[in-house]
């Protein structure tokens, strides 16, 4: 699933992301202080982008839970396994 226009993701750090392998990709890179701008104990933007946006209620749960970008991208790694591209 890719997110169009509007509803594609930015990072606080001037990326855009349209789908969860671009996003895969930012977490290898992401800085401590982007990802913890998304990700705050009242927040997580990626999951709730992810769930929303990519409809991928599953792979939201479990980037919720993650505190890390390496844990973010391990879920990530793990949910690509049952997407066909």
């Amino acid at each position: 699933m890719c997110a169009n226009g509007m509803e594609c993701f930015w990072t606080c750090d001037g990326k855009v992301l349209v789908n969860i392998v671009e996003l895969r990709d930012a977490l290898s890179s992401m800085a401590d202080d982007v990802f913890k701008h998304h990700v705050t104990k009242d927040k997580n933007d990626f999951a709730e982008w992810i769930e929303h946006i990519l409809l991928d209620r599953e792979l939201g749960i479990a980037i919720r839970k993650a505190k890390k970008a390496s844990t973010a991208k391990a879920a990530i790694l793990s949910a690509l396994k049952g997407y066909d591209l």
